[in-house]
């Protein structure tokens, strides 16, 4: 699966955010080829890097009604 992750600089850490929270950047077309369950909901599990992590929010990005990305903010 093709995921953009880091880290939220100090400067984002703001709104329920903490240190050690991430976001990760995924490409639906990516996610539909994985075979992770759709739609990516609060509280789902993933493994990035060996670490679980724990989905805080999804952000769902369309463009003319057609899903182009889902960014996620993670914990753990």
């Amino acid at each position: 699966m093709q995921v953009f992750f880091r880290g939220y600089r100090p400067d984002e850490l703001a709104g329920g955010i903490q240190q050690g929270d991430s976001t990760a950047i995924l490409s639906p077309t990516s996610l539909g080829a994985s075979g992770f369950p759709r739609p990516i909901k609060t509280n789902d599990k993933l493994t990035v890097a060996g670490r679980k992590r724990n989905v805080q929010a999804v952000e769902p990005v369309s463009m003319n009604d057609v899903l182009v990305r889902v960014n996620l903010w993670l914990r753990g």
